[in-house]
């Protein structure tokens, strides 16, 4: 079973986007911080119970980068945790959706897997194995460096 978790949006620049969520009633449930896996940067934000993951690329070879020419500064994937991280990405595959970006551990999300998956009819979604690491944790400078010997 699939649980909704957070929207990702995109955006050109983190700090000033922080503060324009912020501006919205929003408050920051973790800074931003680096996640070297996929060469982002990433801010989780809460409000009346809904989270914004805002990502931000790192550089021109982070996956989001070329998405900001075509989403701008927008929301572009919907994540959702699953009871059974495989299983589900198995079904999904036969439901149509094709894995965009392979199951890798997610820093700033307590270690969890996340694999991102494409439907034609609906976009991008992400799949976070968050049963197993509930709590989100910020990203130690740490667990950055550990970060930055995984390949993608």
């Amino acid at each position: 079973m699939l649980h909704f978790h957070h929207i990702g949006y995109l955006v050109k620049e983190m700090a000033p986007s922080v503060e324009a969520f912020r501006r919205l009633g929003y408050e920051v449930e973790h800074p931003p911080a680096e996640d070297p896996i996929r060469r982002t940067y990433m801010a989780f934000l809460v409000k009346e119970g809904s989270r914004i993951e805002l990502v931000s690329p790192m550089d021109p070879q982070s996956p989001v980068y070329g998405l900001l020419r075509h989403y701008k500064n927008a929301p572009y994937h919907l994540c959702f945790t699953a009871d059974d991280f495989d299983g589900e990405i198995r079904r999904l595959e036969e439901e149509g959706y094709s894995v965009f970006l392979a199951p890798q551990p997610a820093p700033c999300m307590g270690w969890g897997k996340v694999v991102f998956l494409m439907h034609p009819k609906i976009g991008m979604i992400e799949l976070y194995d968050g049963m197993v690491h509930e709590k989100m944790t910020a990203c130690s400078e740490t667990e950055m460096q550990d970060a930055g010997d995984l390949t993608i």
